[in-house]
C-alpha cells in the first residue's frame, strides 16, 4: 500500500517538474507582451549598470552584452499574437543580432576592438534600426 502512494507521489511531481519547462514560449495579448517586454528592457538595463559598476571601463562591451544576454533571454519565453507577432518577432531577432555584435567586440582583445566594432557596425547599425521600427510598431517605451 505505501509503495503505491509512494510512486504515485513520485509520478505526480515528476509530471509536474516536467510540466515546469524553462524553453516553453508564452503567447500574450498586447497589453502584457508590452508589460513583459518593458520589465525585461528595466531588468537589462539595471544588469548592464551593475556590469559597468563591477567592471569599471576595462570593457563597456562586455557590461552592455550582459544586459542584453538577459533581454535576450527574457525575450525568447513570450511570443506575440495577432498583429503583434511579426513586430515582436522583428524585435527578437534585431536584440539576437545586436547582442552577437557586442559579444564580437566585447571579447576581442583590447587593442583589436576598434577593428573588430568596424567590422560589425553595419550589421549593428542594421539590428538597431530593425529594433527602433519594432519598437514603433509595438508602442513600447524605455526599449530601444
Amino acid at each position: 500500500m505505501h509503495r503505491k502512494v509512494a510512486a504515485a507521489i513520485i509520478a505526480a511531481l515528476a509530471l509536474a517538474v516536467a510540466s515546469c519547462g524553462g524553453s516553453e514560449t508564452t503567447t500574450l495579448d498586447r497589453a502584457e507582451l508590452i508589460r513583459k517586454v518593458e520589465l525585461a528592457c528595466k531588468a537589462a538595463g539595471q544588469t548592464t549598470e551593475r556590469q559597468t559598476r563591477a567592471e569599471g571601463s576595462a570593457n563597456p562591451y562586455k557590461a552592455l552584452g550582459s544586459g542584453q544576454r538577459l533581454l535576450a533571454a527574457r525575450l525568447e519565453k513570450l511570443d506575440g499574437s495577432g498583429d503583434l507577432k511579426d513586430a515582436f518577432n522583428r524585435y527578437k531577432e534585431g536584440v539576437r543580432t545586436r547582442l552577437d555584435a557586442l559579444e564580437k567586440v566585447a571579447s576581442a582583445p583590447r587593442q583589436d576592438r576598434a577593428r573588430v566594432l568596424r567590422t560589425v557596425q553595419k550589421e549593428a547599425v542594421a539590428a538597431g534600426r530593425q529594433i527602433g521600427a519594432a519598437v514603433e510598431k509595438l508602442g513600447l517605451e524605455g526599449c530601444g
